[in-house]
């Protein structure tokens, strides 16, 4: 009788061992999804902040077109637009290196 529960034993110790290395990979395998829908969420900030600025220096061109209005901010607009396509490269090349 004793060696049916040792062998019962050691089924069930095999058996759970084997589950937690199958929660350890389930819960790396869940870290990295969840850091690329981080990083592809601010990846979609950043391109809405773009689309913003693009905006923005479309209606100074066109009051500057229309009503000879200076475009005192294209500048700044512009060197936004750069800012934040650099981090949208960075970000990238994160999200490409966890895949």
């Amino acid at each position: 009788m004793s060696k049916i529960f040792k062998d019962l034993e050691d089924v069930v110790s095999k058996t759970s061992k084997q589950i937690e290395k199958g929660v350890g990979k389930l819960s790396s395998i869940i870290d990295v999804e969840a850091k690329k829908v981080d990083l592809k969420s601010q990846i979609g900030n950043h391109e809405r902040k773009i689309r913003q600025a693009y905006t923005q220096l479309g209606e100074a061109y066109y009051q500057y077109v229309e009503n000879n209005v200076e475009m005192k901010q294209a500048n700044i607009i512009v060197d936004s637009i750069k800012a934040n396509k650099k981090v949208i490269d960075l970000l990238s090349k994160q999200l490409e290196e966890l895949k």
